[in-house]
């Protein structure tokens, strides 16, 4: 099935509570990125960026339902809209700091 991922998201954040797994999910993406860029190794950085997708994946099913779940119906269809759109362009823009 494509979407076991999310049914394993979902009923882990029903287990334990839908802000209390965006936090972990939060914490685990923040320093599995932030251990990547003191990786030593080609395959350190795979297992780590395979580490960092996996809490990445939980995040955007995560804010998906919070978005969802914070508008009206009649108001969702724009919401996400704009909320695609940042998930999709937000990555293709370089930070100003970002070294080239």
């Amino acid at each position: 099935r494509g979407r076991c991922g999310h049914d394993r998201s979902h009923g882990l954040a029903v287990r334990i509570g839908r802000k209390t797994y965006f936090l972990i999910n939060m914490t685990g993406f923040t320093v599995t990125s932030a251990m990547c860029k003191d990786a030593r190794s080609l395959d350190q950085m795979i297992f780590l960026r395979m580490r960092q997708g996996l809490f990445g994946a939980a995040l955007l099913s995560l804010a998906q339902a919070v978005v969802m779940d914070r508008h009206p119906p009649e108001k969702r269809g724009m919401i996400m809209f704009i909320w695609h759109l940042a998930v999709m362009v937000g990555p293709s823009w370089d930070p100003p700091w970002a070294d080239d």
